[in-house]
C-alpha cells in the first residue's frame, strides 16, 4: 500500500488536527489503523484514555509527553511510544511549537 499524504483529508480541530489513512481488517489483525496528528500548541491531543488495540505512537516533529499507567515519558523527533491493550494513556505536546505523530492500532 502506498499512500500520497496530499491525497488525504486534513480534519482540522481546535488543537490542531489530522489525517485517517487506513483503518481496516488485514490478513493477520481484526484492526488495523494509522493515522497522523498534528497539535499546534501546548497541550493533550485528547483525554486520557484506554482501547483494546496495542498501540504505537512514532514522533515525526516536535516535542511531546506520553503518561502510560501514571507514569511519564518524554519524546522528540524519531522516538516512539509503545502502549498494550487496555493501558490508560494520553500523548500532548509540550511546548508551544507545533508536533505531529503517527499512530499505529491493531489487534
Amino acid at each position: 500500500m502506498v499512500l500520497n499524504v496530499d491525497s488525504l483529508t486534513f480534519n482540522t480541530s481546535s488543537r490542531g488536527g489530522g489525517r485517517a489513512c487506513f483503518d481496516r481488517r488485514t490478513a493477520m489483525c481484526e484492526r488495523f489503523e494509522m493515522h497522523v496528528t498534528h497539535l499546534k500548541a501546548k497541550g493533550p491531543s485528547h483525554n486520557p484514555h484506554e482501547h483494546v488495540e496495542t498501540e504505537i505512537i512514532l514522533v515525526l516533529t516536535g516535542e511531546t509527553e506520553m503518561t502510560i499507567t501514571g507514569k511519564d515519558y518524554e519524546a522528540s523527533a524519531g522516538d516512539f511510544y509503545f502502549m498494550g491493550s487496555h493501558l490508560m494513556h494520553g500523548v500532548r505536546n509540550a511546548t508551544d511549537r507545533p508536533c505531529s505523530y503517527f499512530a499505529f492500532k491493531w489487534n
